[in-house]
């Protein structure tokens, strides 16, 4: 996972999201950087530290947080 700052991706294009985790319903934000090369963004929730995949709109560059 990359670290917890905001860096722009190539474009300079980065959107702060709100994702929840499906065991303990923690919200965290992290940042995406808005490009088409969508991937599977694999998270570790802050509470209760179980895995998941976030369906964000591209790479997630910064968080959670």
């Amino acid at each position: 996972m990359p670290g917890t700052g905001s860096a722009p991706d190539k474009n300079g294009s980065v959107l702060s999201i709100q994702i929840e985790c499906p065991r303990c319903r923690e919200k965290m934000l992290v940042d995406v950087g808005l490009n088409p090369d969508t991937r599977n963004n694999s998270v570790e929730c802050l509470a209760c530290r179980k895995s998941f995949v976030a369906l964000v709109p591209g790479a997630i560059v910064g968080g959670p947080f």
